[in-house]
């Protein structure tokens, strides 16, 4: 019943079409490059699936890698941290905010600017720092900022 639907708009199309146009050879290529544009329609289709499936997938992988890659962060003892060039915080770990919470009293969380987190003391010599990371410039650097603590800073960013 399905089929008798589908074709009999397509056999009115033809009538219409052969009673339009009275030259034979006319309406055979009209209908063949009907027939020619429907085909490359659905293989267009089937590509936008393909393409589809393809995406999905790679949204999958691409989902593991950063729950691998945010489980490594988040576990490691180093301090991980980073900023964009507002010197706004995007990513923090769990290290940086505890050790932000001890030495200042303020967690590191993303979208506080460091400027807020950073005691005074520190900002005019570390501002400069991270803008030059920020350029694509690595250094590594030990420091002693406070009367109990020694602080390695290794700052290896590139701006985005």
């Amino acid at each position: 019943v399905m089929e008798q639907q589908d074709q009999q708009p397509k056999e009115e199309q033809e009538a219409f079409l052969r009673n339009t146009y009275t030259d034979k050879d006319e309406f055979a290529d009209l209908v063949s490059a009907a027939h020619i544009i429907q085909k490359d329609i659905f293989e267009a289709i089937h590509k936008f699936g393909q393409l589809e499936q393809q995406i999905e997938q790679r949204t999958r992988e691409l989902a593991h890698k950063e729950a691998n890659l945010s489980a490594i962060i988040e576990n490691t003892q180093d301090i991980i941290f980073s900023v964009d060039k507002f010197l706004k915080i995007l990513i923090t770990n769990s290290a940086a905010r505890k050790l932000s919470m001890k030495l200042m009293n303020m967690e590191m969380q993303p979208g506080v600017s460091l400027r807020r987190v950073l005691p005074e003391a520190l900002l005019d010599e570390w501002i400069p720092k991270f803008r030059t990371a920020l350029e694509g410039t690595l250094s590594g650097e030990n420091h002693k900022y406070f009367s109990t603590h020694s602080i390695r800073s290794s700052m290896q960013m590139k701006p985005s």
